[in-house]
């Protein structure tokens, strides 16, 4: 997989940027990793399958007709260096006879072992040559440090004509980042949530002092309310600094605009003493599932402009989208799973919540997750508040966009991925699949396909199941998820075929 660094418009939209002007003018200062990138000398440095030609500056190769998706590719025989979460420039120009798509690979392509990608997770989504040559440039970063990497054109399968794809002005630079000094905030750390009035209350100082020194505690008008002494602690292994604890437990008065002063240094940030510090934790916990839904705009009204974004993997460029997704192709079923499974069908698999930052998304996280709102959810129903309107979980207690919409926002978030779920499954009639079963386990949005795992989506399901069949309230399916009738009742159809 390759890691992507966009703008934050487009965060959740995997990087294949197709362009006029290469970007490796930002890379200026670092050497090319790629040696005859421009093939002046020939074809050192390269190797390829079947053998090519260099013409007018470009490496050509036949691709026979007939041959799959990995058969034929360009590749470096000098291997460089990738390191870790580094950001790399990837140029260069291309065309093919007949239009067709190639994908690319770092860390190497090994002819010696079957044919497998040394490293499945380190390569691009396709790549659309025309008939005319034109640039491509790629920003990625490695998910693994590799020594001796090399970089591969996969030059696509070719049906019954064979076709004849052209590569030149090959360049890969790592970006030559500048120093970073890391802003550590101010020197007194306090819990900037607050702190119970009778609960404990302590703070950090860092200081290379290593005796005590005399804090105070002003409240909103800046007057000293309490004082005492540091307790020097020293050095912090964690961090690497010496640091002193300042316990202020023992003032219990309520307010708000609380600072911490030692010494007239600068004062901490401003904190609350108050009862009502923790009532919106379930809401400010359920906001993560809203940011990290896949298919749907995220609104700035709803969660700050610095937080919004478009939507994510609904078939706009750069990416494929989620609507038309095909299965894993035979060759990386072979290395992952030693058989050379895959499908003949497409599945929209919109929705659902994206697992982590590779944005891709899994039926027993999400299910996990589902199952634990359910039950969040059903718990209010249980106790000294038992009704429907209990604050915490009650229509409109959510800042998400079904919000007043007649039901639960605990219940509109859960849909939400359960609507993912639901689309996982296998389509009636279909082939046998890789592991007999009915459902497809996880979506890979970085190069959209979905790999099939029916004992992770039966699991993830059974473990939505589970909380939904032994609940109290299973007698009341429309108190569930909320939705219109037909939609309980595929559910419902759903957690019943096991």
């Amino acid at each position: 997989m390759l890691s992507r660094f966009l703008l934050p418009l487009t965060s959740f939209l995997p990087v294949l940027v197709s362009c006029q002007i290469p970007v490796e003018n930002n890379a200026l200062g670092t050497p090319n990793l790629v040696h005859n990138g421009s093939f002046t000398k020939g074809t050192p440095g390269w190797v390829s399958k079947p053998s090519g030609t260099v013409q007018d500056g470009m490496l050509c190769v036949i691709v026979p007709a007939n041959t799959t998706a990995n058969a034929s590719y360009i590749q470096t025989t000098q291997n460089f260096t990738q390191i870790k979460n580094d950001i790399y420039y990837l140029n260069f120009t291309a065309y093919a006879a007949q239009p067709v798509n190639i994908w690319i690979q770092t860390n190497g392509y090994d002819p010696s072992a079957g044919g497998a990608p040394v490293d499945p997770n380190l390569d691009t989504t396709q790549v659309p040559l025309t008939t005319i040559p034109g640039p491509f440039s790629f920003i990625f970063s490695p998910a693994n440090q590799e020594n001796n990497s090399t970089l591969t054109f996969f030059l696509g399968g070719s049906n019954n004509l064979t076709n004849e794809i052209c590569l030149s002005d090959v360049s890969l630079h790592r970006i030559n980042r500048l120093p970073y000094f890391q802003d550590t905030g101010r020197s007194i750390k306090i819990n900037q949530l607050g702190y119970l009035p009778n609960g404990p209350k302590l703070a950090t100082l860092v200081s290379k002092s290593n005796s005590s020194l005399t804090w105070h505690l002003q409240n909103s008008s800046g007057t000293s309310v309490s004082s005492g002494q540091t307790l020097p602690f020293g050095n912090d292994t964690s961090s690497g600094v010496n640091v002193h604890t300042i316990d202020f437990t023992n003032y219990t008065s309520r307010g708000a605009n609380f600072r911490l002063q030692i010494n007239g240094s600068e004062p901490s940030y401003p904190f609350a003493i108050s009862d009502q510090l923790y009532t919106t934790l379930p809401q400010d916990a359920m906001q993560f599932f809203y940011q990290q839904r896949s298919g749907i705009a995220i609104d700035a009204e709803l969660v700050g402009s610095q937080y919004a974004r478009p939507a994510g993997h609904v078939n706009v460029f750069p990416n494929q989208g989620d609507v038309v997704t095909p299965c894993q192709y035979a060759w990386e079923s072979n290395v992952t799973y030693l058989e050379p499974w895959t499908c003949n069908y497409t599945l929209d698999v919109s929705q659902g919540w994206y697992d982590a930052g590779d944005q891709g998304k899994y039926v027993v996280n999400g299910g996990i997750s589902t199952a634990q709102i359910l039950m969040a959810y059903e718990r209010t129903l249980w106790t000294t508040n038992n009704t429907l309107q209990y604050k915490p979980v009650s229509d409109g207690s959510l800042r998400i966009p079904e919000r007043y919409n007649g039901y639960p926002d605990f219940l509109d978030e859960a849909r939400w991925e359960m609507e993912f779920m639901l689309k996982m499954q296998v389509p009636a009639n279909s082939p046998p699949q890789l592991f007999n079963g009915s459902y497809i386990g996880q979506y890979h949005t970085d190069r959209s396909f979905a790999v099939a795992n029916s004992y992770q989506t039966c699991q993830g399901l059974s473990i939505t199941r589970c909380t939904i069949t032994n609940g109290h309230h299973c007698q009341h399916p429309q108190t569930l998820i909320p939705s219109e009738e037909s939609f309980i009742a595929h559910l419902q159809l759903q957690l019943l075929i096991w």
